[in-house]
């Protein structure tokens, strides 16, 4: 087999060097399989004359073979293809306008579905980085109760601690708790977003690092040393990539950490801006919590454990858990997700719907560049039939057509990729930031081989479709009849203008799919700026700072730490109020803990309700302008010595207390038997979407820090409210923080309104790519329709000079020529709208309070698309009214 494949080899690379040898190379061939054939038979007993006719019905005549050879492989072949393609460049050059828009409209579309596919290679397409990714799954805790059910990402000490010790379809199993680290003691203090792992997360992933080691099962325990992991990016932007860091000391929230490890280039893992990692560390009492979802659980699946087997058995361990703790755990149960659907299952639909829309641009330039060969083939049609009968072949004037075409999009190919790098850039730039990340992975995209693989094919591809129609109409005709027609400027054929038709209500057609695509998108987005927040984010600047480190050992110097910088902020020109919280809203984070009620008992006592919680300092109302709606606020007064009070949100007294009597009323946070006190609730406030902007309000439980240590939450945002621009305060409050601490880390400086423009994010993200996908639909429609219009205005000149001579008024003839437009383009737009029906579904998951059947946008679309189709079309249809009647009669 390798021997025959030499052989070609050879003898193709001999064609290029010496015919003649390749000639005899050829002989040589052909007399050796006959020799051996003759001697194989010869065996069997035939004689020779016997075996060389054998030879001869199996092979063929050798001299027919070694002609067919010849013409395939020799020179002849090569100059006729150099032929076709010096011919086809040279007819390009000549109609430069026509090239010109080709490789334009061809440019927008490849380019288009390039940068989509190099975002969908990379999301959806390239495999995870780890070794058998496959087996790696999320786990999240599935709560389904009367009249709820929710599917919570995080997961609670206690439960990660009983299916770690008692499952039976893991090999590993680590869990992950978010942080974010001050690290100090290298030049400016700067904040680290990181994690605190299980010692075997890296076992887990079967991850290693360039340099170092990862953790030791001993150092996971609570009070054992402190060890930390470097980012590959941190290693090299803070510590100059010196490969001695590793074993040294560095201060991380004012601790020294010893450096054991520097992970890979590529690992960021959980999320995209993890640069530092460092062991989980909980006690006995933190593993036997069941109150608090707090972290992230991945494991691996042993060999031969597939997921539908793996989830049947941790259903049966969940009920197992729930027997044991009701309370907590009635209703509860494990959910596995694989890591990929993990990282990809919110971005997957969006993308898809893209690459869709793209696919169905490049169709419309395929359908615009078939109705363009098509015409300049119909112009040159005697040029063809003049060929044909002087003895070219059928399949030489359809492979000049193909050369031609496929020149054009070699070039529109070219220039796409120029198109594509330039939108990467762009994906790059509107994708949200790593705190906030939308579509993972995006910082992978790139020009690469693959890519560049895809360009050619595409290329090649979308020439030969757009090219595909007009080489059969050409290929098919009559010599004489095509030598008996008029020329280009004559009457069409009725095959022609059907054919034209057709590509027009087939690009009609699929500008209304992308259109509506994009019509629903921008209703929804608009329906965003609708929803109500329960606060005013304009004039409020906010920032993270994290008082952590030996100079904060405990509570109390956190407390007093926030309680000065807030008295100072307070005392800034310019600044109405200010106020702490543990998370802002908007940011995706959740702290969820049950709760019981005191003297209310539920309808379902085996088990305990929860709210999101949120610890707040006085004055954080205020800055967000929260409405009280009932009670009061929090004070300075409600210190850890006074009676223990919260603040509860609307949605909170609707779910527990839709009677009324909600202030004055006891609650305790953590199920029975919590050994915490019982708190007065003093007031009411508005509900806030803390999650994002999509997702419904929570019931909510609003605690003052001053009163919270035993639920051990940190602030991290301050919110500052301004009677100016927030921007020109932001480096008083700096100083006020540097004043008390010069050591801390002061990161996420933005205004509340920053934050919400972050929170719609990925709304924002589809909307702009899909609107620009309906930009480029809009001008190719406008494009493919003004140029038919041209067309058939040009074909029907002596039609249309016959009307005039006979009496007919320009008004009609401009009315016949829109009419017949207004006609197709309206079969166009019912067919898109049709085909918008039957892909609504994949809409769906992208939309906010809207219907993927909305018939505002679908009316507003064929509205839109059949304004621009007339605008369109009126150009050539207003330069046929103009025809001088006696120069259209001699127009032949």
């Amino acid at each position: 087999m390798l021997s025959a494949w030499w052989n070609q080899v050879r003898m193709r690379i001999a064609v290029l060097l010496n015919r003649r040898q390749f000639e005899r190379d050829l002989q040589e061939e052909l007399d050796f399989h006959l020799a051996m054939r003759e001697q194989s038979q010869r065996r069997s007993g035939m004689t020779p004359d016997d075996a060389y006719r054998s030879a001869r019905f199996q092979f063929g005549n050798p001299e027919v073979i070694k002609d067919a050879c010849r013409e395939l492989w020799s020179w002849r072949f090569l100059e006729t293809l150099w032929q076709d393609v010096w011919f086809g460049g040279r007819m390009l050059r000549k109609n430069l306008s026509f090239t010109a828009l080709a490789v334009l409209t061809l440019a927008l579309g490849i380019g288009a579905n390039t940068a989509v596919f190099s975002l969908v290679d990379a999301v959806l397409l390239k495999p995870l980085p780890y070794a058998r990714a496959d087996q790696l799954v999320v786990l999240h805790e599935r709560i389904r109760r009367e009249g709820y059910e929710h599917d919570q990402e995080m997961v609670t000490p206690g439960d990660f601690t009983a299916w770690k010790k008692r499952n039976a379809s893991f090999s590993g199993m680590a869990a992950i708790a978010s942080r974010s680290f001050d690290l100090t003691g290298t030049g400016e203090p700067v904040q680290i977003e990181g994690e605190a792992v299980s010692a075997n997360l890296f076992s887990v992933l079967q991850v290693e690092p360039v340099i170092g080691r990862v953790f030791d099962p001993e150092e996971e325990h609570s009070g054992a040393g402190r060890v930390a992991l470097l980012g590959y990016g941190l290693w090299t932007s803070r510590f100059a990539a010196d490969p001695q860091v590793v074993g040294h000391t560095i201060l991380i929230d004012g601790m020294g950490y010893v450096v054991v490890g520097v992970m890979p280039k590529w690992f960021s893992f959980p999320d995209p801006d993890d640069q530092l990692w460092v062991p989980l560390a909980l006690s006995e009492q933190d593993l036997a919590t069941r109150a608090a979802h707090s972290l992230r659980v991945v494991a691996r699946l042993k060999e031969g454990i597939s997921s539908v087997h793996a989830q049947t058995q941790m259903d049966a361990l969940s009920r197992v858990v729930a027997e044991e703790y009701p309370t907590t755990n009635s209703g509860l149960s494990a959910s596995l997700i694989s890591l990929r659907e993990q990282i990809v299952g919110n971005v997957r639909p969006a993308l898809l719907v893209l690459w869709l829309s793209a696919a169905f641009v490049l169709l419309i330039v395929c359908v615009n560049l078939a109705s363009f060969v098509l015409t300049r083939a119909s112009i040159r049609r005697r040029e063809f039939a003049v060929r044909l009968a002087l003895g070219a072949a059928r399949s030489r004037v359809v492979r000049q057509l193909i050369t031609e075409s496929l020149l054009l999009s070699l070039l529109g190919g070219a220039a796409g990729l120029l198109f594509a790098f330039w939108g990467m850039h762009a994906l790059r730039g509107i994708n949200p930031p790593p705190s906030f990340p939308y579509i993972s992975r995006i910082e992978e995209i790139g020009i690469n081989g693959t890519l560049l693989v895809f360009v050619l094919a595409l290329s090649l591809v979308t020439g030969i479709l757009f090219s595909l129609i007009p080489a059969l109409r050409t290929g098919g005709r009559d010599i004489q009849e095509a030598l008996k027609e008029e020329d280009s400027r004559g009457n069409s054929g009725g095959t022609r203008r059907w054919i034209r038709s057709t590509l027009v209500l087939m690009q009609t057609a699929l500008g209304v799919v992308v259109m509506i695509g994009a019509g629903l998108l921008l209703r929804s987005f608009v329906r965003l700026g609708t929803v109500p927040l329960g606060f005013h984010p304009q004039n409020v600047l906010t920032l993270r700072v994290l008082p952590r480190g030996v100079r904060y050992p405990d509570f109390y110097a956190r407390l007093n730490f926030y309680q000065q910088v807030l008295a100072k902020v307070q005392n800034v020109a310019g600044v109405e109020s200010a106020g702490a919280v543990s998370f802002l809203p908007l940011t995706r984070s959740r702290q969820f803990n049950t709760f019981s009620v005191e003297g209310r008992p539920l309808a379902n006592t085996s088990w305990s309700p929860s709210a999101d919680i949120r610890v707040v300092t006085p004055g954080y109302f205020e800055a967000m302008q929260i409405p009280l709606t009932a009670g009061r606020k929090f004070s300075w007064e409600d210190m850890p010595e006074s009676a223990p009070v919260a603040i509860v949100s609307k949605k909170f007294m609707q779910n527990f207390f839709p009677d009324g009597g909600v202030t004055g009323s006891h609650i305790r946070i953590g199920s029975p038997p919590s050994s915490s006190a019982w708190r007065t609730i003093i007031g009411v406030v508005d509900d806030v979407p803390y999650f994002d902007i999509t997702s419904p309000p929570q019931p909510t439980i609003y605690l003052p820090y001053a009163q919270s240590a035993a639920l051990r939450t940190d602030l991290h945002d301050l919110a500052v409210r301004t009677l100016q621009t927030p921007a020109s305060l932001t480096g008083a409050v700096r100083n006020v923080i540097r004043n008390v601490d010069g050591d801390l880390a002061i990161s996420r400086v933005r205004t509340m309104q920053e934050v919400c423009s972050i929170s719609m994010a990925p709304q924002r993200f589809n909307l702009l790519l899909l609107t620009l996908m309906a930009a480029l639909v809009l001008f190719l429609a406008a494009i493919g329709l003004y140029g038919v219009t041209a067309y058939s205005v040009a074909q029907r000149t002596r039609e249309i000079g016959v009307r005039l001579i006979l009496g007919a008024a320009p008004a009609d003839v401009l009315r016949l020529i829109l009419f017949h437009s207004a006609a197709l383009i309206l079969f166009g737009v019912a067919a898109g709208i049709a085909l918008s029906f039957s892909l609504a579904s994949l809409m769906k998951n992208l939309l906010f309070n809207v219907s993927a059947l909305d018939p505002v946008t679908y009316g507003v679309v064929a509205v839109l698309l059949s304004l621009v189709g007339l605008v369109a079309c009126y150009g050539p249809a207003r330069a046929a009214t103009r025809i001088d009647p006696i120069t259209a009669l001699r127009y032949e």
